[in-house]
């Protein structure tokens, strides 16, 4: 008789580590199911301007959402090493997801304050510079300090609403 021969020892070892890396990739696959719901839900809370404030980093995020689909999976008759592998690489998705999860967290909680802070800080500073410079332009144009004023004010609820980019183009444009 010729080709490879294998024991039954091998065999039953082989059959148990197929069933343990089915069982890692069942668990994995599970806690990728979970966080990609999360995120969906995390995205969806976080208003459309704010997700355009920090383009880079929603860009992360949606790229682990595409690594997801494309994800590795089981085959019937694959080894147990190749299927070691393929859960070596759910594994890795996974711990890209976590990062996913702490960067929409970071986005919706800390840097959503942060922006808010900064463009309000700005509005403030402009307000001021007008208020400023009011007992010269009421020489010329009594009505246009009232104008500014009130443009600078109308930024607030944008701010508010989470549309930074439209309220930093206001901004800007009240400036100039």
């Amino acid at each position: 008789m010729s080709g490879l021969k294998y024991s039954r020892i091998e065999l039953e070892r082989e059959q148990k580590a197929r069933q343990e890396a089915r069982a890692g990739i069942d668990r994995v696959g599970c806690e990728l199911n979970g966080m990609g719901m999360r995120i969906r839900e995390m995205l969806a809370s976080i208003p459309r301007g704010v997700q355009d404030s920090f383009p880079g980093e929603m860009e992360k995020v949606k790229n682990w959402q595409r690594e997801v689909e494309k994800a590795p999976r089981p085959e019937d008759g694959m080894t147990s090493q190749e299927l070691n592998e393929v859960l070596k690489e759910l594994n890795s998705i996974s711990s890209r997801g976590t990062r996913a999860l702490r960067i929409l967290t970071d986005v919706q909680e800390t840097k959503r304050d942060a922006k808010a802070r900064e463009i309000i800080g700005e509005i403030e500073l402009l307000k001021g510079s007008i208020s400023g410079a009011k007992e010269k332009m009421d020489l010329w144009k009594p009505d246009l300090v009232r104008q500014y004023l009130s443009e600078a004010v109308a930024i607030v609820p944008l701010v508010e609403e989470g549309e930074f980019v439209r309220a930093q183009a206001a901004l800007r444009q009240l400036k100039d």
